[in-house]
């Protein structure tokens, strides 16, 4: 791979050249064209049966439609909108994405911790060295080694798997990597090993871990965590403890993501060492399955009974990962003096979405609602034509609460006024207003078969995705979710024909 990286070095200056040959001036060849086209349609007037008049008559409409793709191709990558598929060149559109990412990414401002405004571009830089280096903290001098026996405790890669890890890359492989590449996207010397990596992490990563593992989600998580934090509230069971925290994520190469399992895996399998303990008291629904934590990415869940003794000890396995990876808990303020850790309500946010002991409630879904709305209302978005607001409404407005469709039943209040939102602004380009629809909502999620514009109707996808989790319970035994479930809820009863609860 890195004389892959070397050649498309030694290539990007070769496309540099083709690109200023072939491509600079756009809008000049534009305009041009254009110019072009005017002439030749007077002078048709003028000659109608001038045959070269008539060929170039049907080459310059040709070379325009193309100098004009070009510059909607550009401007696209540009602004890194990769939802608006169709319609018209939409340029307007485009060049304020472009200024709106140029806004983002400069920097004219900031506040301190003590609340005073810094803009000389020395003193910006000073305060973001001072955030990223109290963020990550110094370099440890000396580190623990892990506990090579805790590591060896768990599964290992089997020997075939050590061999295709190390089988060189052939050409082939590297010329379908390199064609699979978006075309807006630059090529990544890391792309073939991290697909190796994918292939076998999931083999020696425990199921407590869901984040970048092929078979797993980020739903088996939230729906795990949901049912195990419903007794919470509830005085007639016995009082458990949940920590929630966060750890370093992974940045960068796409290699990061696989690796940061794999260093996670060390605290997986010193928590694992707890069950043997007959001190250690799990919290209720976890014992049968030996759940002490799960992980998604750098967020982490924690849970043990509400005992002094538990909680020392969970704490205490946390610390010898923390020590030998350099990584450090995130603690703000003091539940038990002797551990530290934080105090929290429910419901809290959980990798995007509320986790609650009730029923979800209008109020726990704001966000959600918030989101949609500062995407409608984005000042980018008043360039779209009629087209690119029904794309954007089909892509990105109804898409932004797919995530939550397939975890909870939306209230209906909220899937109301999501709609709303999104109808206004289809017709109006605009939130602020409202005016009678045209053509009603009902029709318009129609498939264009039947006369509608095929949109998403929410509450029926809220259904069919939710009835989805059916499906998993029934051919998707492998999942830690659906093996809590038919542990103690089916308990090795049919879902299809036994009633029960």
């Amino acid at each position: 791979m890195l004389l892959v990286w070397e050649r498309l070095k030694v290539i990007k200056s070769k496309l540099k050249g083709i690109h200023n040959k072939e491509f600079k001036g756009i809008q000049e060849r534009i305009d041009l064209s254009r110019q072009q086209l005017d002439l030749i349609q007077t002078q048709l007037q003028s000659h109608p049966t001038d045959s070269s008049l008539l060929v170039q008559g049907q080459e310059c409409p040709n070379s325009l439609r193309k100098w004009l793709k070009v510059k909607e191709i550009a401007s696209k990558q540009k602004s890194r909108l990769h939802w608006l598929k169709s319609g018209d060149a939409n340029n307007k559109f485009f060049f304020a994405a472009v200024k709106e990412r140029h806004k983002i990414n400069g920097i004219d401002l900031l506040m301190d911790d003590s609340n005073v405004k810094l803009e000389k571009p020395e003193e910006i830089q000073k305060e973001v060295i001072n955030f990223y280096s109290s963020l990550l903290g110094s370099c440890a001098t000396q580190l623990p080694a892990i506990d090579i026996t805790t590591m060896r405790s768990d599964s290992r890669l089997s020997y075939q798997d050590r061999i295709s890890l190390c089988l060189p890359v052939t050409n082939a492989e590297i010329n379908l990597a390199l064609k699979g590449i978006d075309d807006s996207k630059a090529p990544e010397a890391a792309a073939k090993t991290s697909k190796l990596l994918q292939k076998v992490v999931g083999k020696v990563v425990s199921e407590c871990q869901a984040g970048f593992i092929t078979g797993r989600h980020i739903a088996d998580n939230i729906l795990l965590a949901t049912e195990l934090v419903k007794g919470y509230n509830r005085k007639h069971l016995s009082p458990s403890v949940l920590i929630n925290g966060k750890t370093c994520p992974p940045l960068g190469d796409p290699l990061s993501p696989f690796l940061f399992a794999l260093g996670m895996e060390y605290l997986s399998r010193n928590m694992q060492q707890l069950k043997k303990d007959p001190n250690f008291n799990f919290p209720p629904k976890c014992e049968k399955l030996n759940i002490t934590h799960m992980m998604f990415a750098h967020d982490l869940l924690m849970f043990c009974r509400a005992d002094l003794t538990s909680a020392s000890m969970l704490f205490q396995k946390f610390l010898l990962f923390s020590q030998a990876s350099g990584l450090e808990e995130n603690l703000q303020r003091q539940i038990l003096d002797e551990l530290r850790i934080p105090t929290g309500d429910f419901p809290f946010r959980y990798l995007g979405v509320p986790l609650s002991t009730k029923k979800l409630a209008y109020i726990q879904c704001k966000p959600l609602i918030d989101r949609v709305l500062a995407r409608a209302k984005s000042w980018t978005t008043r360039y779209l034509s009629y087209a690119g607001r029904l794309q954007l409404v089909k892509t990105i407005l109804l898409s932004l609460q797919s995530f939550w469709c397939q975890i909870f039943v939306l209230p209906k209040k909220v899937i109301r006024e999501i709609q709303r939102y999104c109808r206004v602004y289809m017709w109006i380009s605009d939130t602020t207003t409202s005016k009678k629809a045209l053509v009603s909502w009902a029709n318009i999620c129609l498939p264009r078969s039947a006369g509608g514009w095929n949109i998403k109707d929410m509450e029926t996808w809220n259904k069919a995705a939710v009835c989805k989790l059916l499906w998993d319970l029934t051919h998707k035994k492998d999942k830690m979710w659906v093996r809590w479930v038919d542990t103690y809820y089916i308990k090795g009863r049919s879902i299809t024909g036994t009633h029960w609860c």
